[in-house]
């Protein structure tokens, strides 16, 4: 079943006025080497191909 995340990415107001501008952009870095690693990851693998597949069993 597909599943579909919405989340936040860049910083908010209160982290603006509590880190420096060199520290939320590796924050931001870090979310989003985060989230393609999670997208990556719930990506079911393809089924193999070839007259061997199962998915073609009993068809020419």
């Amino acid at each position: 079943m597909p599943l579909i995340v919405i989340t936040a990415l860049g910083p908010d107001d209160t982290q603006s006025h509590l880190w420096p501008e060199g520290v939320l952009r590796e924050m931001d870095t870090a979310k989003t080497t985060l989230h393609a690693q999670l997208a990556a990851a719930s990506v079911p693998p393809a089924p193999p191909a070839g007259p061997q597949s199962p998915w073609r069993r009993g068809h020419s």
